[in-house]
């Protein structure tokens, strides 16, 4: 494989060719699938190209009057290079160099690029926890500790529901939260991940409301924890904890990915399921 590298705008890209390098990649992320990155930037990415689509990596950007600069979209945890085997050192290289050559305000590469990741002006080791789901329940209950292993065992009066209903989910946010979400965005990337087949949803229900929900969109082996949310009248209530079991439980020997995070109380509620952390880099070189 050379070190050839072509910069081709989404216009240009040869889309059958580039989702079969990411779907056939070793370090495969479902964030950087045509349209999961047509969803979350807007069409607005190019993509470097390594020879004959050996290797891709989707560049998103933002246009400021006539200035791009590249940029980490929202629900887009992970991007970098993808190929179908490891590339080699000079290859890697030859992709960080020209990546170099943006302006960069932030971008996060895949967890398995993370180690070729050194000459930025700025770089930031992140959280990620992921658990590799048993084949049987035991196994699984195994894992978790105590304290979540009591909440997931407490019996609660309402049946989990698993229709999709996106438009009451972004309500449940809305109304619950400090909603900080780009509500169009969000809304585009979830109708388009039902369109693709890849949305979960769970969800606790009392007359037809929504008391709690979970998203999860699934690739490949993986299953990625984008969002969750519950009425604050059932704080007490280990709503969320019963519904991303429940996920686990039908999903066995999947890769359960919790996206994060840096937060010590998240994170330790991620750890708790038997997570275990699987860092990844934030880097920029601007502003």
């Amino acid at each position: 494989m050379s070190t050839k590298l072509q910069h081709i705008s989404r216009q240009n890209l040869d889309v059958e060719r580039y989702n079969s390098c990411v779907l056939s990649s070793y370090n495969h992320r479902l964030y950087a699938e045509s349209w999961f990155l047509d969803a979350v930037t807007n069409g607005n990415w190019n993509c470097l190209v390594l020879g004959n689509y050996e290797a891709v990596m989707p560049l998103p950007f933002h246009r400021k009057f006539f200035w791009n600069y590249i940029q980490q979209p929202s629900y887009c945890q992970q991007l970098g290079v993808f190929s179908s085997n490891v590339l080699n050192e000079n290859q890697m290289d030859a992709f960080l160099e020209s990546f170099q050559n943006n302006t960069i305000r932030s971008y996060q590469f895949n967890a398995e690029n993370s180690v070729y990741i050194k000459s930025f002006s700025k770089i930031k080791v992140r959280n990620n926890f992921v658990l590799s789901i048993p084949s049987n329940e035991e196994e699984l209950m195994k894992k978790v500790h105590k304290n979540r292993q009591y909440d997931i065992r407490k019996n609660v009066d309402y049946q989990i529901d698993s229709s999709i209903r996106i438009e009451d989910f972004i309500q449940l946010q809305k109304k619950n939260y400090d909603f900080k979400h780009n509500e169009k965005a969000l809304r585009k990337l979830l109708l388009e991940a039902k369109k693709q087949h890849v949305l979960i949803q769970k969800s606790y229900t009392q007359n037809n409301s929504l008391l709690a929900s979970i998203i999860v969109l699934q690739s490949n082996n993986r299953l990625i924890y984008l969002l969750s949310a519950k009425q604050q009248s059932t704080h007490k209530t280990p709503f969320v904890t019963k519904l991303i079991y429940e996920v686990m439980k039908e999903n066995p020997t999947l890769l359960f990915d919790f996206e994060g995070s840096d937060n010590v109380g998240i994170a330790n509620f991620y750890k708790s399921f038997g997570a275990e952390n699987q860092s990844y880099i934030w880097c920029k070189n601007a502003f």
